[in-house]
């Protein structure tokens, strides 16, 4: 199976670290660009990055720090288990 989760989250401006764990394929975006890319069958293992979130711009009063975050995950046989996990480095 496969399933797509989106989010908008209050994330303030600085670095994070970006941990995905999940056992076949997973993608994460943060505002549309590709963060962690890793699409081929695996046991359950962690992915890690850090990342630098900015304030956007040419946004609404008020709606600077809010981010987008999609996550795309396939589970290719067996149970599936995917975690994402966004903490301030």
């Amino acid at each position: 199976f496969s399933a797509r989760y989106t989010t908008a989250k209050r994330v303030e401006s600085g670095e994070y670290i970006l941990r995905a764990r999940a056992d076949d394929g997973i993608r994460v975006y943060v505002d549309g660009e590709l963060v962690i890319g890793r699409w081929t069958n695996s046991s359950f293992r962690e992915d890690n990055i850090k990342i630098t979130i900015a304030d956007r711009v040419n946004v609404p009063a008020g709606e600077e720090n809010i981010h987008w975050i999609e996550v795309e995950y396939y589970d290719y046989l067996s149970v599936g288990k995917v975690e994402v996990l966004l903490e301030q480095s």
